[in-house]
Protein backbone atom coordinates (compact mmCIF):
# COMPACT_ATOMS: atom_id res chain seq x y z
CA UNK A 1 0.00 0.00 0.00
CA UNK A 2 1.50 3.23 -0.66
CA UNK A 3 2.46 5.12 2.72
CA UNK A 4 1.45 8.61 1.55
CA UNK A 5 -2.54 7.12 1.67
CA UNK A 6 -3.89 8.55 4.49
CA UNK A 7 -4.50 6.10 7.99
CA UNK A 8 -8.46 4.58 7.27
CA UNK A 9 -7.87 1.51 9.20
CA UNK A 10 -6.97 -1.58 8.51
CA UNK A 11 -6.56 -1.94 4.15
CA UNK A 12 -7.01 -5.97 3.14
CA UNK A 13 -8.69 -7.76 0.38
CA UNK A 14 -10.77 -10.39 0.88
CA UNK A 15 -12.79 -13.05 -1.55
CA UNK A 16 -16.07 -12.92 -1.81
CA UNK A 17 -18.43 -15.00 -4.35
CA UNK A 18 -14.79 -15.08 -6.09
CA UNK A 19 -14.43 -11.72 -6.26
CA UNK A 20 -11.20 -9.97 -4.59
CA UNK A 21 -13.01 -7.03 -2.40
CA UNK A 22 -11.37 -4.60 -1.03
CA UNK A 23 -12.34 -2.65 2.61
CA UNK A 24 -11.07 -1.32 5.38
CA UNK A 25 -12.09 -1.48 8.85
CA UNK A 26 -11.66 0.43 12.38
CA UNK A 27 -13.46 2.54 14.78
CA UNK A 28 -14.34 0.80 17.99
CA UNK A 29 -14.27 -2.95 18.35
CA UNK A 30 -17.99 -2.94 20.22
CA UNK A 31 -21.68 -1.38 18.74
CA UNK A 32 -23.46 -1.65 15.79
CA UNK A 33 -21.37 -1.69 12.69
CA UNK A 34 -21.25 1.03 9.93
CA UNK A 35 -20.94 0.01 6.62
CA UNK A 36 -19.77 2.39 4.48
CA UNK A 37 -19.69 1.81 0.83
CA UNK A 38 -17.49 4.10 -1.70
CA UNK A 39 -18.81 6.41 -4.67
CA UNK A 40 -17.84 6.32 -8.17
CA UNK A 41 -15.12 7.44 -9.81
CA UNK A 42 -13.55 7.67 -5.91
CA UNK A 43 -12.52 4.68 -3.61
CA UNK A 44 -12.94 3.87 0.52
CA UNK A 45 -10.58 6.73 0.86
CA UNK A 46 -13.43 9.70 0.46
CA UNK A 47 -14.18 8.84 3.46
CA UNK A 48 -10.88 10.78 5.02
CA UNK A 49 -12.33 13.41 6.30
CA UNK A 50 -15.26 11.86 7.95
CA UNK A 51 -13.77 8.75 10.21
CA UNK A 52 -12.66 11.25 13.33
CA UNK A 53 -16.10 12.04 13.38
CA UNK A 54 -17.58 8.95 13.50
CA UNK A 55 -14.45 6.79 14.78
CA UNK A 56 -16.26 6.18 17.91
CA UNK A 57 -19.86 5.31 16.87
CA UNK A 58 -18.79 1.78 16.53
CA UNK A 59 -16.79 -0.57 14.01
CA UNK A 60 -16.38 0.97 10.70
CA UNK A 61 -16.40 -1.37 7.37
CA UNK A 62 -15.23 0.60 4.49
CA UNK A 63 -15.77 -1.12 1.30
CA UNK A 64 -15.40 -0.43 -2.27
CA UNK A 65 -18.47 -2.41 -4.11
CA UNK A 66 -17.24 -4.70 -6.82
CA UNK A 67 -16.37 -2.88 -10.16
CA UNK A 68 -15.37 0.22 -8.13
CA UNK A 69 -12.57 1.42 -6.36
CA UNK A 70 -9.82 -1.12 -6.36
CA UNK A 71 -12.52 -3.88 -6.30
CA UNK A 72 -12.94 -6.68 -8.78
CA UNK A 73 -15.82 -6.38 -11.20
CA UNK A 74 -17.60 -9.22 -12.83
CA UNK A 75 -20.60 -8.35 -15.49
CA UNK A 76 -23.28 -10.45 -13.46
CA UNK A 77 -22.82 -8.11 -10.48
CA UNK A 78 -23.01 -4.50 -12.44
CA UNK A 79 -26.46 -3.24 -11.77
CA UNK A 80 -28.32 -1.94 -8.79
CA UNK A 81 -30.35 -4.72 -7.76
CA UNK A 82 -27.18 -7.82 -8.50
CA UNK A 83 -25.05 -5.32 -6.14
CA UNK A 84 -27.86 -5.14 -3.36
CA UNK A 85 -28.04 -8.63 -3.95
CA UNK A 86 -24.11 -8.47 -2.99
CA UNK A 87 -24.33 -6.63 0.12
CA UNK A 88 -26.28 -9.01 1.64
CA UNK A 89 -23.62 -11.54 0.57
CA UNK A 90 -21.08 -9.17 2.01
CA UNK A 91 -22.49 -9.10 5.51
CA UNK A 92 -23.01 -12.64 5.52
CA UNK A 93 -19.38 -13.13 4.65
CA UNK A 94 -18.09 -10.78 7.41
CA UNK A 95 -20.25 -12.51 9.55
CA UNK A 96 -22.14 -9.26 10.38
CA UNK A 97 -26.01 -9.46 11.51
CA UNK A 98 -27.01 -6.40 11.87
CA UNK A 99 -25.51 -2.63 10.79
CA UNK A 100 -25.58 1.04 9.77
CA UNK A 101 -25.25 1.26 5.74
CA UNK A 102 -23.91 4.60 4.26
CA UNK A 103 -24.39 4.64 0.61
CA UNK A 104 -23.61 7.78 -1.75
CA UNK A 105 -23.74 7.69 -4.97
CA UNK A 106 -24.41 4.14 -7.03
CA UNK A 107 -24.73 2.51 -3.29
CA UNK A 108 -27.78 4.68 -2.96
CA UNK A 109 -29.88 2.02 -5.56
CA UNK A 110 -27.54 -1.21 -4.11
CA UNK A 111 -28.40 -0.11 -0.58
CA UNK A 112 -32.08 0.12 -0.85
CA UNK A 113 -32.49 -3.00 -2.84
CA UNK A 114 -30.93 -4.58 -0.10
CA UNK A 115 -32.66 -2.94 2.56
CA UNK A 116 -36.21 -4.36 0.84
CA UNK A 117 -34.71 -8.07 0.53
CA UNK A 118 -33.32 -8.78 3.97
CA UNK A 119 -35.04 -6.00 6.24
CA UNK A 120 -33.85 -7.54 9.48
CA UNK A 121 -30.05 -6.28 8.26
CA UNK A 122 -30.02 -3.29 8.23
CA UNK A 123 -30.59 -0.82 11.63
CA UNK A 124 -30.58 2.42 9.34
CA UNK A 125 -29.33 3.48 5.82
CA UNK A 126 -28.37 7.20 4.71
CA UNK A 127 -28.32 7.81 1.22
CA UNK A 128 -28.13 10.11 -1.35
CA UNK A 129 -26.47 11.84 -4.70
CA UNK A 130 -27.45 8.41 -6.44
CA UNK A 131 -29.56 8.48 -9.50
CA UNK A 132 -33.30 7.16 -8.31
CA UNK A 133 -35.19 7.90 -11.76
CA UNK A 134 -33.32 8.17 -15.61
CA UNK A 135 -35.28 11.52 -16.08
CA UNK A 136 -33.84 13.35 -12.94
CA UNK A 137 -30.15 12.93 -13.49
CA UNK A 138 -28.07 15.46 -14.91
CA UNK A 139 -26.97 15.68 -18.21
CA UNK A 140 -23.53 14.30 -17.93
CA UNK A 141 -24.95 11.40 -15.78
CA UNK A 142 -27.39 10.49 -18.30
CA UNK A 143 -24.98 10.39 -21.27
CA UNK A 144 -23.42 7.88 -19.44
CA UNK A 145 -26.72 5.91 -18.76
CA UNK A 146 -27.36 5.96 -22.63
CA UNK A 147 -23.68 5.35 -23.52
CA UNK A 148 -23.67 2.37 -26.08
CA UNK A 149 -21.83 -1.02 -24.61
CA UNK A 150 -18.03 -0.60 -25.29
CA UNK A 151 -18.24 3.25 -25.14
CA UNK A 152 -14.58 3.79 -23.20
CA UNK A 153 -13.47 0.44 -23.91
CA UNK A 154 -10.27 2.15 -26.15
CA UNK A 155 -10.21 4.95 -23.50
CA UNK A 156 -8.25 5.44 -20.67
CA UNK A 157 -10.51 5.20 -17.97
CA UNK A 158 -7.77 6.33 -15.09
CA UNK A 159 -7.71 9.83 -16.46
CA UNK A 160 -11.78 9.76 -17.02
CA UNK A 161 -11.80 9.39 -13.43
CA UNK A 162 -9.25 11.51 -12.02
CA UNK A 163 -10.35 14.03 -14.60
CA UNK A 164 -13.95 14.17 -13.33
CA UNK A 165 -12.45 14.49 -8.96
CA UNK A 166 -10.43 17.25 -10.16
CA UNK A 167 -12.90 19.43 -11.57
CA UNK A 168 -15.37 18.45 -9.62
CA UNK A 169 -14.10 18.20 -6.21
CA UNK A 170 -14.55 21.41 -4.04
CA UNK A 171 -11.39 20.57 -1.63
CA UNK A 172 -8.53 19.55 -3.65
CA UNK A 173 -7.66 15.86 -3.32
CA UNK A 174 -4.05 14.79 -2.43
CA UNK A 175 -1.80 13.37 -4.55
CA UNK A 176 -1.92 9.99 -3.01
CA UNK A 177 -5.63 9.63 -3.38
CA UNK A 178 -6.15 10.71 -6.42
CA UNK A 179 -3.37 8.19 -7.88
CA UNK A 180 -5.73 5.71 -6.00
CA UNK A 181 -8.82 7.23 -7.69
CA UNK A 182 -7.16 6.90 -11.12
CA UNK A 183 -5.91 3.31 -10.51
CA UNK A 184 -9.92 2.68 -9.92
CA UNK A 185 -10.65 3.58 -13.09
CA UNK A 186 -7.63 2.58 -15.19
CA UNK A 187 -7.77 0.43 -18.27
CA UNK A 188 -11.03 -0.58 -18.85
CA UNK A 189 -12.30 -0.34 -15.43
CA UNK A 190 -14.39 2.80 -16.51
CA UNK A 191 -15.98 0.75 -18.96
CA UNK A 192 -16.96 -1.64 -16.55
CA UNK A 193 -17.98 0.43 -13.61
CA UNK A 194 -20.25 2.27 -16.33
CA UNK A 195 -22.64 -0.98 -16.77
CA UNK A 196 -24.01 -0.27 -13.38
CA UNK A 197 -25.66 2.96 -14.70
CA UNK A 198 -26.78 1.66 -17.94
CA UNK A 199 -28.68 -0.90 -15.67
CA UNK A 200 -31.14 1.95 -14.30
CA UNK A 201 -33.78 2.10 -17.10
CA UNK A 202 -34.22 -1.69 -16.06
CA UNK A 203 -33.21 -1.38 -12.25
CA UNK A 204 -34.81 1.49 -11.04
CA UNK A 205 -38.49 1.49 -12.10
CA UNK A 206 -38.24 -2.04 -9.57
CA UNK A 207 -36.38 -0.16 -7.04
CA UNK A 208 -38.85 2.66 -6.56
CA UNK A 209 -41.83 -0.36 -6.45
CA UNK A 210 -39.95 -1.59 -3.76
CA UNK A 211 -39.79 1.65 -1.69
CA UNK A 212 -42.96 0.85 0.12
CA UNK A 213 -42.06 -2.37 1.16
CA UNK A 214 -38.44 -0.98 2.85
CA UNK A 215 -39.02 -1.33 7.12
CA UNK A 216 -35.87 0.42 7.86
CA UNK A 217 -35.41 4.08 8.84
CA UNK A 218 -33.09 5.49 5.72
CA UNK A 219 -32.34 9.65 5.98
CA UNK A 220 -31.87 11.46 2.36
CA UNK A 221 -28.92 13.88 1.44
CA UNK A 222 -28.94 15.49 -1.77
CA UNK A 223 -26.74 17.88 -2.58
CA UNK A 224 -28.42 21.67 -3.38
CA UNK A 225 -26.54 22.43 -6.14
CA UNK A 226 -25.52 19.00 -7.30
CA UNK A 227 -25.51 19.07 -11.70
CA UNK A 228 -24.63 14.90 -11.42
CA UNK A 229 -27.62 13.79 -9.33
CA UNK A 230 -30.08 16.91 -8.95
CA UNK A 231 -32.11 17.48 -5.56
CA UNK A 232 -35.39 15.56 -7.40
CA UNK A 233 -33.16 12.23 -7.18
CA UNK A 234 -33.32 12.84 -3.50
CA UNK A 235 -37.03 14.24 -3.10
CA UNK A 236 -38.22 11.37 -5.07
CA UNK A 237 -37.06 9.07 -2.20
CA UNK A 238 -38.52 11.25 0.17
CA UNK A 239 -41.85 11.51 -1.60
CA UNK A 240 -44.92 9.59 0.23
CA UNK A 241 -44.48 5.66 -0.16
CA UNK A 242 -48.55 5.32 -0.62
CA UNK A 243 -50.37 5.09 -3.85
CA UNK A 244 -53.03 7.90 -4.33
CA UNK A 245 -55.86 6.83 -6.52
CA UNK A 246 -55.25 9.88 -8.78
CA UNK A 247 -51.72 8.00 -9.27
CA UNK A 248 -53.01 4.60 -10.60
CA UNK A 249 -54.91 2.75 -13.05
CA UNK A 250 -56.82 -0.34 -12.11
CA UNK A 251 -56.11 -3.03 -15.04
CA UNK A 252 -58.13 -6.31 -14.78
CA UNK A 253 -56.92 -9.73 -17.21
CA UNK A 254 -58.85 -13.00 -18.24
CA UNK A 255 -61.80 -12.56 -15.30
CA UNK A 256 -63.34 -15.06 -17.48
CA UNK A 257 -65.56 -18.02 -16.49
CA UNK A 258 -63.48 -20.19 -18.30
CA UNK A 259 -60.02 -19.27 -16.84
CA UNK A 260 -61.23 -19.08 -13.43
CA UNK A 261 -62.42 -22.71 -13.93
CA UNK A 262 -58.83 -23.88 -13.54
CA UNK A 263 -58.66 -22.62 -10.25
CA UNK A 264 -59.12 -24.71 -7.97
CA UNK A 265 -57.37 -24.70 -4.12
CA UNK A 266 -58.53 -20.54 -3.67
CA UNK A 267 -62.17 -20.24 -3.25
CA UNK A 268 -63.18 -18.63 -6.69
CA UNK A 269 -65.75 -16.53 -5.28
CA UNK A 270 -63.48 -15.22 -2.95
CA UNK A 271 -61.62 -13.64 -6.38
CA UNK A 272 -64.35 -12.49 -8.08
CA UNK A 273 -66.02 -10.50 -4.99
CA UNK A 274 -62.40 -8.73 -4.55
CA UNK A 275 -62.13 -8.33 -8.22
CA UNK A 276 -65.28 -6.76 -7.74
CA UNK A 277 -65.07 -4.65 -5.17
CA UNK A 278 -61.38 -3.33 -6.54
CA UNK A 279 -63.45 -2.15 -9.90
CA UNK A 280 -66.27 -0.46 -7.49
CA UNK A 281 -63.69 1.32 -5.51
CA UNK A 282 -62.08 2.19 -8.89
CA UNK A 283 -65.26 3.87 -10.44
CA UNK A 284 -66.30 5.71 -7.28
CA UNK A 285 -62.50 7.73 -7.24
CA UNK A 286 -62.21 8.42 -10.89
CA UNK A 287 -59.41 5.42 -11.31
CA UNK A 288 -58.79 4.47 -15.03
CA UNK A 289 -59.86 0.70 -15.53
CA UNK A 290 -58.63 -1.49 -18.34
CA UNK A 291 -60.48 -4.84 -18.78
CA UNK A 292 -59.18 -7.67 -20.66
CA UNK A 293 -60.06 -11.00 -22.05
CA UNK A 294 -58.47 -13.43 -23.62
CA UNK A 295 -60.05 -15.66 -27.12
CA UNK A 296 -63.56 -14.21 -26.90
CA UNK A 297 -63.40 -13.30 -30.52
CA UNK A 298 -62.05 -16.81 -31.51
CA UNK A 299 -64.59 -18.08 -30.17
CA UNK A 300 -62.48 -19.97 -27.46
CA UNK A 301 -63.76 -18.27 -23.90
CA UNK A 302 -66.38 -16.23 -22.85
CA UNK A 303 -66.36 -12.96 -21.60
CA UNK A 304 -65.60 -11.45 -18.11
CA UNK A 305 -67.57 -13.12 -15.37
CA UNK A 306 -71.19 -11.35 -14.88
CA UNK A 307 -70.71 -9.65 -11.61
CA UNK A 308 -68.06 -8.08 -12.71
CA UNK A 309 -68.88 -6.97 -16.22
CA UNK A 310 -72.01 -5.74 -13.97
CA UNK A 311 -69.74 -3.66 -11.73
CA UNK A 312 -68.17 -2.03 -14.75
CA UNK A 313 -70.81 -1.44 -17.29
CA UNK A 314 -69.07 1.46 -19.49
CA UNK A 315 -65.61 -0.22 -19.39
CA UNK A 316 -64.91 -1.89 -22.96
CA UNK A 317 -63.28 -5.20 -22.96
CA UNK A 318 -59.60 -5.47 -25.49
CA UNK A 319 -60.13 -8.67 -26.09
CA UNK A 320 -56.68 -10.53 -26.72
CA UNK A 321 -55.12 -13.90 -28.53
CA UNK A 322 -51.90 -13.17 -26.65
CA UNK A 323 -51.44 -15.06 -23.03
CA UNK A 324 -49.21 -12.15 -22.32
CA UNK A 325 -51.46 -8.96 -22.74
CA UNK A 326 -48.63 -6.71 -22.84
CA UNK A 327 -47.83 -8.47 -26.06
CA UNK A 328 -51.10 -6.99 -27.34
CA UNK A 329 -50.45 -3.66 -29.12
CA UNK A 330 -54.43 -2.69 -28.07
CA UNK A 331 -53.69 -3.16 -24.68
CA UNK A 332 -50.96 -1.76 -24.25
CA UNK A 333 -51.89 1.49 -25.83
CA UNK A 334 -55.33 1.59 -23.86
CA UNK A 335 -52.89 1.65 -21.07
CA UNK A 336 -50.64 4.44 -21.58
CA UNK A 337 -53.29 6.24 -22.60
CA UNK A 338 -54.90 6.32 -19.15
CA UNK A 339 -51.43 9.08 -18.22
CA UNK A 340 -51.28 6.73 -15.10
CA UNK A 341 -47.65 5.23 -14.04
CA UNK A 342 -48.39 2.93 -11.21
CA UNK A 343 -50.44 0.17 -11.99
CA UNK A 344 -53.01 -1.90 -9.65
CA UNK A 345 -52.72 -5.10 -11.60
CA UNK A 346 -54.97 -8.48 -10.90
CA UNK A 347 -55.22 -11.70 -13.66
CA UNK A 348 -56.54 -14.80 -13.79
CA UNK A 349 -53.98 -17.18 -13.64
CA UNK A 350 -51.44 -15.65 -11.55
CA UNK A 351 -48.47 -17.20 -13.37
CA UNK A 352 -49.32 -16.52 -16.21
CA UNK A 353 -51.55 -13.71 -16.95
CA UNK A 354 -50.84 -11.60 -14.65
CA UNK A 355 -47.26 -12.47 -14.13
CA UNK A 356 -46.29 -12.12 -17.52
CA UNK A 357 -48.21 -8.92 -18.37
CA UNK A 358 -47.26 -6.79 -14.81
CA UNK A 359 -43.29 -8.22 -15.53
CA UNK A 360 -43.28 -6.69 -18.91
CA UNK A 361 -45.23 -3.40 -17.51
CA UNK A 362 -42.19 -3.16 -14.73
CA UNK A 363 -39.10 -3.28 -17.81
CA UNK A 364 -40.87 -0.56 -19.59
CA UNK A 365 -40.54 1.57 -16.73
CA UNK A 366 -44.59 1.61 -14.77
CA UNK A 367 -44.62 0.81 -11.06
CA UNK A 368 -46.78 -2.32 -10.31
CA UNK A 369 -48.67 -3.48 -7.51
CA UNK A 370 -51.07 -6.58 -7.85
CA UNK A 371 -53.70 -7.92 -5.14
CA UNK A 372 -52.95 -11.23 -3.88
CA UNK A 373 -56.52 -11.81 -2.53
CA UNK A 374 -58.27 -11.06 -6.13
CA UNK A 375 -56.00 -13.48 -7.96
CA UNK A 376 -55.64 -17.02 -8.27
CA UNK A 377 -53.85 -19.99 -10.17
CA UNK A 378 -54.52 -23.79 -10.73
CA UNK A 379 -52.75 -24.73 -7.48
CA UNK A 380 -51.61 -22.77 -4.44
CA UNK A 381 -47.81 -23.98 -5.83
CA UNK A 382 -48.19 -22.32 -9.03
CA UNK A 383 -49.91 -19.05 -7.12
CA UNK A 384 -47.23 -19.26 -4.34
CA UNK A 385 -44.04 -19.34 -6.52
CA UNK A 386 -45.63 -16.30 -9.36
CA UNK A 387 -46.33 -14.15 -6.02
CA UNK A 388 -42.51 -14.62 -5.35
CA UNK A 389 -41.82 -13.79 -8.92
CA UNK A 390 -43.63 -11.12 -8.82
CA UNK A 391 -42.30 -9.57 -6.08
CA UNK A 392 -38.22 -10.15 -7.06
CA UNK A 393 -39.46 -7.88 -10.11
CA UNK A 394 -40.47 -5.43 -7.65
CA UNK A 395 -43.86 -5.52 -8.03
CA UNK A 396 -45.74 -4.90 -4.62
CA UNK A 397 -48.54 -7.25 -3.31
CA UNK A 398 -51.32 -5.87 -1.82
CA UNK A 399 -54.57 -7.00 -0.64
CA UNK A 400 -58.00 -5.54 -1.63
CA UNK A 401 -58.88 -3.83 1.66
CA UNK A 402 -55.82 -2.58 2.05
CA UNK A 403 -55.48 -1.34 -1.66
CA UNK A 404 -58.76 0.62 -1.15
CA UNK A 405 -57.88 2.10 2.22
CA UNK A 406 -54.56 3.43 0.98
CA UNK A 407 -56.59 5.12 -2.11
CA UNK A 408 -58.45 7.35 0.25
CA UNK A 409 -56.48 7.22 3.58
CA UNK A 410 -58.43 9.86 5.17
CA UNK A 411 -62.55 9.05 6.34
CA UNK A 412 -63.18 13.22 6.13
CA UNK A 413 -61.79 13.05 2.40
CA UNK A 414 -64.40 13.33 -0.27
CA UNK A 415 -63.47 9.47 -1.34
CA UNK A 416 -64.73 8.27 2.59
CA UNK A 417 -68.60 8.20 1.93
CA UNK A 418 -67.86 5.94 -1.47
CA UNK A 419 -66.05 3.51 0.68
CA UNK A 420 -68.50 4.04 3.37
CA UNK A 421 -71.19 2.37 0.67
CA UNK A 422 -68.60 -0.43 -0.07
CA UNK A 423 -67.12 -1.85 2.85
CA UNK A 424 -70.40 -3.06 5.30
CA UNK A 425 -71.61 -4.96 1.79
CA UNK A 426 -67.92 -6.24 1.10
CA UNK A 427 -67.09 -7.57 4.61
CA UNK A 428 -70.63 -9.30 5.27
CA UNK A 429 -70.31 -10.99 1.76
CA UNK A 430 -66.37 -12.07 2.61
CA UNK A 431 -67.35 -13.26 6.32
CA UNK A 432 -70.01 -15.27 4.78
CA UNK A 433 -67.93 -17.29 2.12
CA UNK A 434 -65.12 -17.48 4.52
CA UNK A 435 -67.57 -19.48 6.98
CA UNK A 436 -68.51 -21.53 4.06
CA UNK A 437 -65.63 -21.76 1.66
CA UNK A 438 -64.73 -23.92 -1.44
CA UNK A 439 -61.99 -25.93 -3.84
CA UNK A 440 -63.00 -27.70 -6.71
CA UNK A 441 -61.36 -30.51 -8.39
CA UNK A 442 -61.13 -30.85 -12.42
CA UNK A 443 -64.08 -33.33 -11.71
CA UNK A 444 -66.70 -31.00 -9.96
CA UNK A 445 -66.75 -29.05 -7.06
CA UNK A 446 -65.70 -30.03 -3.46
CA UNK A 447 -67.14 -28.69 -0.52
CA UNK A 448 -65.45 -28.76 3.09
Amino acid sequence: MNSSLPDIGDVTTTQIGGLEIRLARGGRADGIPILLTSPWPESIYCFRGILPAIKELGPLILVDLPGFGRSESRPDVMSPEAMGDFVIKLAEHLGVVRLHAVGPDVGTSALLFAAARKPTLFESVVVGDGGTSPELVGAGLKELIESPVGAFANAEGGDIGAGFVTQSAAIKTRAAVLEDYRLSSAGRRFEQAAQYVRAYPRDLPRLKALLPSIETPVLVLAGKNDPIVPPPNGQLLEKTRLWDASECALVLIDYQDSVLGIVFEQDRRVIALNARTLAKAALAFKIPVILSTVGVEMGVNGSTIPSLRTALPNVKEIDRSNMNAWEDAKFVAAVKATGRKRLVMGGIVTSVCLAFAASDALADGFEVSFVVDAVGDTYKECHDTAVLRLTRAGAVPRTTSSMIAEWFRDWKSPLAQAVRTIYPPYYEELAALKQAPESYAPAGLIRR
